[in-house]
């Protein structure tokens, strides 16, 4: 295994190992969610919750994605096929399903909640 290999899955794991960020990711396993859902979700501090968010995304596990003045972050499986399977087992483990691909159903309940976060919070 090549040097360039281990520090991709020594970032990795680092980046999995946080209890607040496997939350974080369960919470996306679904697809994007806007941040302010995520806070809500979590019960933690907003600040908190982005630094969390930014450690992920500099780790190459999360993106984010705009709409308007919402900012969404969804898992970023990547191209590279060790840190994708990881990621899918992880993902999967954390879900209490054995693929991280997600039913119509619980894509549907996912996007209702965003629905419902803006209409409860309005634009941001």
């Amino acid at each position: 295994m090549q040097i360039s290999e281990l520090t991709k899955l020594e970032t990795l794991f680092l980046a999995l190992g946080d209890k607040m960020r496997l939350q974080l990711l369960s919470l996306m396993a679904d697809g994007p969610v806007p941040v302010g859902l995520l806070v809500e979700k979590t019960g933690q501090s907003q600040p908190k919750v982005s630094r969390h968010l930014a450690y992920l995304r500099n780790c190459g596990v999360v993106k984010t994605s705009r709409d308007g003045k919402w900012i969404y972050y969804e898992i970023d499986y990547g191209a590279d096929p060790v840190v994708r399977q990881m990621l899918e087992a992880v993902i999967g483990s954390l879900c209490g399903r054995s693929s991280t691909a997600v039913s119509p159903v619980r894509r549907e309940k996912v996007q209702e909640r965003v629905r419902q976060h803006r209409r409860g919070r309005g634009a941001r």
